[in-house]
């Protein structure tokens, strides 16, 4: 909204989806923007909606902001972004939230119902090398491109945790925590906890301020995860590869 746009060409490639093999598209791309879009699902929706937000909330501030008569049919924002503890873009802000945190401090501060799943839970969420074969041997286009886009994310971003020559790091499945939410809430432990954004411009800038031992005593306007069950996980992510099959 107020910086310049930073993008992840290191990990996902010049693409933004190296790795897999993608047909051309069949459809003509929607002329309607994002901001529009949102208003139009919400306004003709006879029951709240939920976003799900896997990248900077760019997108979902400026509908808050553009937009405030509709809020109230927001059922939740479920959010990948930001950390309790640490950092992956510097020692103490995730990327979706360093490329736009003035969008992120309009949402958290919005009082619609807001999750959080950030680093300290979407590393957690590994798929290991024979989980993706096991994505491959589905044998349909969605599996397979899935397992292919794995495999490109894997060189980039498990080095860092290899220290030790015994350590296996699987793929971190950071994107997919925020819908396996609202798909079934109950495989992550989350707590509200009041989280705030530093929108400066110093060390800290774009960090997710986590109150996590409520000094503040602020209002718990975040629910945080912190732990998954990753086998409940990982079946989720199987068995939404096999969908294709029952469409196809």
């Amino acid at each position: 909204m107020l910086r310049d746009l930073i993008i992840a060409e290191n990990v996902h490639g010049k693409t933004g989806l190296d790795g897999a093999d993608l047909p051309d598209p069949t459809i003509p791309p929607l002329p309607t923007r994002a901001n529009d879009l949102i208003a139009d699902i919400l306004r003709e929706s006879t029951e709240k909606v939920t976003l799900v937000v896997t990248g900077p909330m760019t997108n979902a501030a400026i509908f808050l902001l553009s937009h405030p008569e509709l809020k109230d049919k927001i059922a939740q924002i479920s959010y990948m972004g930001g950390a309790c503890f640490g950092g992956n873009m510097t020692p103490q802000a995730e990327f979706n939230i360093y490329v736009d945190p003035e969008a992120a401090k309009i949402v958290v501060d919005s009082g619609v119902p807001v999750a959080m799943f950030g680093l300290d839970v979407t590393l957690k969420a590994q798929l290991f090398d024979e989980d993706i074969q096991q994505i491959e041997e589905i044998g349909n286009p969605v599996a397979e491109v899935m397992a292919n886009l794995l495999k490109f994310f894997n060189l980039t971003t498990t080095k860092p945790f290899l220290a030790t020559p015994d350590h296996v790091e699987g793929v971190h499945m950071h994107d997919p925590c925020a819908m396996a939410y609202i798909i079934d809430p109950s495989m992550f432990r989350v707590v509200p906890l009041h989280v705030d954004i530093d929108t400066d411009h110093g060390i800290s800038a774009g960090s997710t301020v986590v109150d996590y031992d409520d000094v503040l005593g602020k209002d718990k306007n975040v629910d945080v995860a912190f732990e998954i069950d990753l086998p409940r996980f990982r079946d989720l992510v199987f068995k939404s590869m096999t969908y294709y099959n029952r469409i196809a």
